[in-house]
């Protein structure tokens, strides 16, 4: 929702970050190996996603609504 505000009837509320202060965030993170954070988490959603045989997205419009089909089987 934060980043496709336009699709939930909001707005962009967003602002510009320094990059430094980014990186200072990351190096807080433990590190990981999945893009999720979770390497669970990130192993279930792979399944999934086999499991639907959704078409690789071509367009960011195609990626949100291959995210919104998995969270749907996901149940979230």
């Amino acid at each position: 929702m934060y980043h496709l505000p336009h699709r939930f009837g909001g707005r962009d509320c967003g602002f510009q970050v320094d990059p430094q202060v980014l990186q200072e965030f990351k190096d807080l993170l433990p590190p990981t190996n999945s893009l999720s954070g979770d390497d669970d988490l990130q192993a279930y959603f792979a399944n999934l996603e086999r499991q639907s045989q959704l078409a690789p997205p071509i367009n960011w419009p195609a990626a949100v609504d291959n995210y919104l089909a998995l969270k749907e089987m996901a149940g979230l």
